[in-house]
Protein backbone atom coordinates (compact mmCIF):
# COMPACT_ATOMS: atom_id res chain seq x y z
CA UNK A 1 0.00 0.00 0.00
CA UNK A 2 1.28 3.47 -0.89
CA UNK A 3 2.08 5.90 1.89
CA UNK A 4 0.05 9.06 2.50
CA UNK A 5 3.02 11.08 1.27
CA UNK A 6 2.95 9.20 -2.03
CA UNK A 7 -0.73 10.05 -2.49
CA UNK A 8 0.02 13.66 -1.65
CA UNK A 9 2.82 13.79 -4.22
CA UNK A 10 0.71 12.10 -6.91
CA UNK A 11 -2.23 14.41 -6.29
CA UNK A 12 0.02 17.46 -6.19
CA UNK A 13 1.56 16.38 -9.51
CA UNK A 14 -1.94 16.13 -11.02
CA UNK A 15 -3.14 19.50 -9.75
CA UNK A 16 -0.11 21.70 -10.33
CA UNK A 17 0.08 21.36 -14.14
CA UNK A 18 -3.66 21.84 -14.67
CA UNK A 19 -3.50 24.95 -12.44
CA UNK A 20 -0.75 26.29 -14.66
CA UNK A 21 -2.80 25.58 -17.80
CA UNK A 22 -5.68 27.56 -16.29
CA UNK A 23 -3.65 30.56 -15.13
CA UNK A 24 -0.47 30.97 -17.15
CA UNK A 25 -0.56 33.55 -19.91
CA UNK A 26 0.82 30.94 -22.29
CA UNK A 27 -1.27 28.14 -20.79
CA UNK A 28 -4.10 26.53 -22.69
CA UNK A 29 -6.78 28.84 -21.27
CA UNK A 30 -4.79 31.97 -22.06
CA UNK A 31 -4.01 30.89 -25.60
CA UNK A 32 -7.58 29.88 -26.38
CA UNK A 33 -9.07 33.06 -24.90
CA UNK A 34 -6.81 35.11 -27.18
CA UNK A 35 -8.11 33.13 -30.15
CA UNK A 36 -11.72 33.73 -29.09
CA UNK A 37 -11.17 37.45 -28.52
CA UNK A 38 -9.44 37.84 -31.87
CA UNK A 39 -12.30 36.00 -33.57
CA UNK A 40 -14.85 38.17 -31.73
CA UNK A 41 -13.15 41.38 -32.83
CA UNK A 42 -13.03 40.21 -36.44
CA UNK A 43 -16.64 38.98 -36.47
CA UNK A 44 -18.67 42.13 -36.57
CA UNK A 45 -19.12 45.37 -38.37
CA UNK A 46 -20.32 48.78 -37.30
CA UNK A 47 -23.97 47.75 -37.58
CA UNK A 48 -23.91 44.22 -36.14
CA UNK A 49 -22.08 43.27 -32.96
CA UNK A 50 -24.22 40.27 -31.99
CA UNK A 51 -21.51 37.70 -32.72
CA UNK A 52 -18.93 39.78 -30.85
CA UNK A 53 -21.25 40.07 -27.86
CA UNK A 54 -22.08 36.35 -27.92
CA UNK A 55 -18.42 35.33 -27.96
CA UNK A 56 -17.38 37.82 -25.31
CA UNK A 57 -20.30 36.81 -23.04
CA UNK A 58 -19.37 33.13 -23.34
CA UNK A 59 -15.74 33.97 -22.71
CA UNK A 60 -16.69 35.97 -19.64
CA UNK A 61 -18.72 33.04 -18.28
CA UNK A 62 -15.83 30.64 -18.87
CA UNK A 63 -13.41 33.04 -17.19
CA UNK A 64 -15.68 33.15 -14.13
CA UNK A 65 -15.74 29.33 -14.04
CA UNK A 66 -11.98 29.21 -14.48
CA UNK A 67 -11.43 31.69 -11.65
CA UNK A 68 -13.56 29.64 -9.27
CA UNK A 69 -11.82 26.35 -10.09
CA UNK A 70 -8.36 27.93 -10.03
CA UNK A 71 -9.09 29.37 -6.59
CA UNK A 72 -10.06 25.92 -5.27
CA UNK A 73 -6.92 24.37 -6.78
CA UNK A 74 -4.69 27.14 -5.41
CA UNK A 75 -6.17 26.64 -1.93
CA UNK A 76 -5.54 22.87 -2.11
CA UNK A 77 -1.98 23.29 -3.42
CA UNK A 78 -1.12 25.95 -0.85
CA UNK A 79 -2.48 23.76 1.95
CA UNK A 80 -0.42 20.80 0.78
CA UNK A 81 2.77 22.73 0.14
CA UNK A 82 2.83 25.17 3.04
CA UNK A 83 0.53 23.74 5.72
CA UNK A 84 1.27 20.04 5.42
CA UNK A 85 -2.34 19.21 4.55
CA UNK A 86 -2.99 16.00 2.64
CA UNK A 87 -4.73 16.25 -0.67
CA UNK A 88 -7.85 14.14 -0.95
CA UNK A 89 -7.56 11.94 -4.07
CA UNK A 90 -11.28 12.27 -4.86
CA UNK A 91 -11.19 16.04 -4.48
CA UNK A 92 -8.07 16.15 -6.65
CA UNK A 93 -9.82 14.24 -9.42
CA UNK A 94 -12.91 16.44 -9.13
CA UNK A 95 -10.79 19.57 -9.54
CA UNK A 96 -8.80 18.12 -12.44
CA UNK A 97 -12.00 17.14 -14.24
CA UNK A 98 -13.58 20.56 -13.69
CA UNK A 99 -10.44 22.26 -14.95
CA UNK A 100 -10.26 20.05 -18.03
CA UNK A 101 -13.94 20.72 -18.73
CA UNK A 102 -13.35 24.49 -18.77
CA UNK A 103 -10.26 24.04 -20.93
CA UNK A 104 -12.27 21.98 -23.42
CA UNK A 105 -15.13 24.47 -23.47
CA UNK A 106 -12.82 27.37 -24.28
CA UNK A 107 -11.07 25.27 -26.94
CA UNK A 108 -14.43 24.43 -28.58
CA UNK A 109 -15.44 28.10 -28.46
CA UNK A 110 -12.18 29.06 -30.15
CA UNK A 111 -12.66 26.36 -32.81
CA UNK A 112 -16.22 27.40 -33.73
CA UNK A 113 -16.64 28.63 -37.26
Amino acid sequence: MASIGAYRDDDFQLLAPVYKQLNATLGRFGQETRRVSTKALASGDAGADSEYERLENQLSALTTQRDSIANEIRTALDGAEFKGQCLNPWETMRLVLLAEEVLLKVRFLAAER
